[in-house]
């Protein structure tokens, strides 16, 4: 669905009463052309529904990418790619024997081998902790990611995600916009939060949103990541 699309429900919507929604014309080729206000409120949409497809792939890992660490030593440090949202789970290149992915917070499954780990313990750095017992020992460890989403640059991008997401990104994206007026917590964008949080919950019962593969390995459950 293009950003537009969503600028259309929002507008007609869950910010119709606020001033940002004279957004004017958003099509690809507008006429009337929108005025300068409009077009500043076109912009304004854009960020909040860009902050909403993060979020929602930040919590269902809707992109998966994956980061190759090539003869990796204890204690060395790699740099994750500037898409990296949360560790998925990570394997040898060699045999897919799990290799476990742990944080500061976060206690290792178990049944997973720890003589080597990878430590996610700041953002975008990778440190390995451990050396392969295995002789030879295997050379190439692969970490499976969620990655970010491209950015939103015009009305015409298309987000390309399944329109399941379509309430949650419409929930999100309001409670952005209300946010932008109060960030009173007894505010309407509150309301919008919480819908949002129910749309996610709903999108998980009923198993329409797919596998995130989040436990695999690791607990990774509200630690910083997601």
């Amino acid at each position: 669905m293009k950003v537009s699309e969503y600028i259309d429900y929002l507008t007609t919507g869950e910010c119709s009463k606020l001033a940002i929604a004279n957004v004017g014309d958003t099509s690809s080729n507008p006429s009337p052309t929108p005025n300068a206000v409009q077009l500043e409120n076109q912009n304004k949409f854009i960020n909040y529904i860009t902050l909403a497809n993060l979020a929602l792939h930040k919590r269902f890992h809707l992109r998966k990418k994956i980061f190759e660490l090539d003869n990796p030593l204890d204690g060395e440090e790699f740099d994750l790619p500037a898409d990296f949202l949360a560790p998925i789970h990570a394997y040898y290149a060699l045999d897919f024997e799990p290799v476990a992915i742990k944080d500061d917070s976060v206690k290792l499954v178990n049944k997973i081998d720890t003589a080597v780990s990878i430590l996610i313990n700041e953002p975008f750095k990778a440190t390995i902790k451990g050396t392969d017992t295995e002789t030879p020992k295997r050379s190439q460890v692969m970490l499976k990611y969620a990655a970010a989403p491209k950015k939103a640059k015009t009305t015409s991008t298309d987000l390309k995600i399944s329109e399941v997401y379509t309430e949650a990104m419409l929930n999100y994206s309001a409670y952005k916009a209300h946010s932008a007026i109060s960030g009173n917590m007894n505010d309407e964008n509150n309301t919008y939060y919480q819908r949002y949080e129910a749309s996610c919950k709903q999108l998980i019962n009923s198993g329409m949103w797919g596998n995130n593969e989040i436990e695999t390995n690791t607990k990774l459950v509200d630690n910083g990541f997601v």
